[in-house]
């Protein structure tokens, strides 16, 4: 006689609850049958920030809650030996667990295209992009920094970028923008990351909306702040000025198929916005509506495969004239970004004089 489990996941949120169901099947045979478990099990689990299974709970035959496995990690993955409840070793019910990966009996982690050794930190194959990644070794997980990072198929990381003369002013008025809920900082390359502050609790639109642009691996917000009157190709500007996308291939790992990347670019003025927004009370919308604009170009380029350019029009926040406003991918992306929460015209000449 052999066991088959028959296992449905189904995720919610932060919980994740799977089946077991099982009957005994008569077969023509009497030498083979296949037993079911008889029961079905509802396990919680609780994870951390960068997906992480740390506590497995349910209720046991009894109906009396139980913890059905525990998950305390080093660093890059491995196990400690007994957790906070218990010890956690393989055969757990449900047996995804570090970064939600799967973990073999061999102690390696299935992450689809690759194994990982979390004994090592290390890939069993080499790196995708390793070639490019000249201070890295191409067996490397997570730039070597699994604390920050996830390292999901070996291409480059993804965030937010902020670079220019008054990035740091930029990334202040962008924390003021969401600081109920999450926590930014910056590295010295400039990119972005977050911590959601309660994680009992959703995200509103907008801090959800720039946590997207954060996460997402296909598009990069690339953020130039400069307290500047004209943008880099000499084009005067108040505020903000999206200034266009531009999508490029990366081949697998394989060299079987490609993956579209799209790179998006704003220039901002953080002194203008931060003044605007003082003025009104509303604490960074108008700098976060300058990442979620350039983040929702990216998309509408992602979705449509066409390049954005740069609009034309007046120097101010509206962006095109009325006429350049229609079937306008600056336009849709301007309008499905965080709103800005102002009458910006009414205060543009006020503005324009600001130095």
């Amino acid at each position: 006689m052999s066991e088959i489990f028959c296992v449905i996941l189904l995720h919610f949120f932060t919980k994740s609850l799977f089946f077991l169901i099982n009957k005994n099947i008569p077969f023509p045979h009497e030498s083979f049958r296949v037993a079911f478990l008889l029961r079905i099990i509802y396990i919680y689990q609780y994870k951390d920030h960068l997906g992480n299974t740390r506590v497995s709970f349910g209720k046991d035959s009894a109906g009396v809650l139980e913890i059905t496995d525990t998950n305390n990690y080093y660093p890059f993955g491995l196990n400690h030996i007994s957790g906070m409840f218990g010890t956690s070793n393989f055969g757990g019910l449900y047996s995804y667990k570090y970064n939600g990966k799967e973990l073999q009996e061999t102690g390696m982690y299935d992450y689809g295209a690759r194994m990982y050794m979390p004994d090592l930190g290390r890939w069993g194959v080499i790196d995708p992009l390793g070639e490019k990644m000249t201070r890295h070794s191409p067996y490397n997980y997570a730039f070597n920094n699994p604390i920050r990072f996830i390292d999901p198929d070996g291409r480059q990381n993804k965030d937010v970028i902020i670079t220019g003369g008054a990035a740091d002013a930029a990334l202040k008025e962008l924390q003021k923008s969401v600081s109920s809920e999450l926590t930014l900082s910056k590295d010295s390359n400039g990119k972005v990351s977050y911590k959601q502050n309660n994680l009992s609790k959703k995200l509103s639109g907008d801090a959800q909306q720039l946590a997207n642009a954060i996460d997402d691996h296909s598009v990069i917000v690339n953020a130039k702040a400069e307290n500047t009157k004209v943008t880099s190709t000499g084009n005067l500007y108040v505020g903000g000025a999206f200034m266009g996308t531009k999508t490029s291939l990366l081949l697998n790992k394989e060299g079987t198929s490609f993956s579209k990347i799209v790179n998006t670019y704003q220039e901002l003025n953080p002194t203008v916005l931060s003044t605007a927004d003082d003025s009104m009370g509303t604490n960074g919308s108008l700098t976060l509506h300058e990442f979620t604009e350039s983040y929702q170009a990216g998309l509408k380029t992602k979705n449509t495969g066409i390049d954005a350019s740069p609009p034309s029009g007046r120097p101010d926040f509206n962006g095109p004239l009325p006429d350049l406003k229609k079937n306008s991918q600056y336009w849709d992306a301007h309008m499905s970004a965080t709103p800005q929460n102002l009458k910006i015209n009414e205060m543009f000449m006020m503005l324009w004089v600001i130095k």
